[in-house]
């Protein structure tokens, strides 16, 4: 169940409750990728146009990727120091 009520926002229904998310949509390696970041639900409150407005404009914090949390690095440092 979709909905859009402003360009790139769609409304999808989980466990009974109505959520908004910001749709991106890239291309990578040919297929069609889609990233969902979840809105504030009140979309007539100044904060929900904060956050789509800094998503619209690419400066939200949402849009930055984590940080990995395990590198192959540390993987193979933690091995050998397990191994002895």
């Amino acid at each position: 169940m979709t909905k859009k009520t402003r360009r790139y926002v769609s409304e999808k229904l989980i466990r009974g409750e109505r959520r908004l998310f910001f749709r991106i949509t890239a291309s990578k390696e040919g297929k069609r990728v889609e990233r969902y970041i979840e809105l504030p639900r009140n979309e007539h409150s100044p904060e929900f146009d904060r956050e789509y407005w800094a998503l619209r404009s690419g400066i939200s914090e949402k849009l930055t990727a984590p940080k990995a949390k395990t590198t192959y690095g540390n993987l193979i440092q933690q091995y050998r120091a397990s191994v002895g």
